[in-house]
């Protein structure tokens, strides 16, 4: 053996060695370039569905708040109307007693 065919020996044992990583590499290649062209529509149907899921919260905020703020109105509507009905009651009371205050002082 001569040396020129030892160093061919060693280089084509390490070109045996090169072409199973290169299938590896080419692989791994093909499986980034996949997930590259998967990453928009992803990204958009995240977005989409994130919009909705934003959208019906909002919605479901704002009827609460319609909710709330028509129970505040119809409370202060009924405590408008009972207080009401006390300063009444308290005028004529008022009322009764002047005029009895009146009589007596020209009695």
């Amino acid at each position: 053996s001569t040396v020129a065919q030892k160093k061919k020996q060693t280089l084509q044992g390490l070109l045996q060695d090169v072409d199973p990583r290169l299938q590896e590499i080419h692989a791994s290649l093909k499986e980034v370039e996949r997930k590259m062209a998967n990453l928009a529509p992803s990204k958009e149907e995240a977005t989409n569905r994130a919009k909705s899921y934003f959208r019906q919260l909002h919605d479901l905020l704002q009827k609460r708040e319609e909710k709330i703020l028509s129970q505040i109105d119809e409370q202060c509507r009924a405590d408008d109307k009972e207080l009401q009905t006390k300063k009444e009651a308290i005028e004529f009371e008022l009322a009764g007693l002047t005029s009895a205050q009146t009589f007596c002082q020209q009695a």
